[in-house]
């Protein structure tokens, strides 16, 4: 039992130290992280009009990475591109759901008017009965 725990602690100091961290980070956001200066230096050339090719060269990140930062100001990186696909509802579905929602307002009047009518409708009904 003792060697079972001792083989545990062995793997354990075998992780890097902030194993836990990471694991909780790539559930929480994912994706790379990288350093608040070079996505800094990254929007700063391309606000100031540089082509990718340019700020590759002078940041000397990848043309894919430099992409990417400069996508997710505008929303058309990749990533962010195939979240929107995945939660996109398709446009009948919208429209029944809004059909379904007006039903649903209108449903407090409608109930309304036939309690109106159902009420109009006893009161007439109560004079009949005495005629004969």
């Amino acid at each position: 039992m003792l060697g079972w725990l001792l083989a545990s602690i062995d793997r354990r100091r075998r992780w890097p130290a902030n194993y836990e961290n990471r694991i909780v980070a790539a559930v929480a956001g994912g994706g790379p992280r990288w350093f608040k200066t070079q996505v800094a230096v990254v929007t700063k050339l391309h606000k100031a009009g540089k082509s990718l090719n340019v700020i590759v060269d002078e940041t000397n990140l990848s043309k894919r990475i430099v992409r990417t930062i400069v996508g997710r100001e505008h929303g058309t990186d990749r990533t962010t591109k195939a979240r929107r696909e995945k939660i996109e509802i398709d446009k009948s579905q919208r429209a029944h759901w809004k059909a379904q929602q007006r039903t649903g307002d209108a449903l407090p009047k409608r109930v309304a008017d036939v309690i109106e009518t159902g009420n109009a409708l006893v009161t007439e009904a109560k004079g009949l009965g005495r005629g004969r």
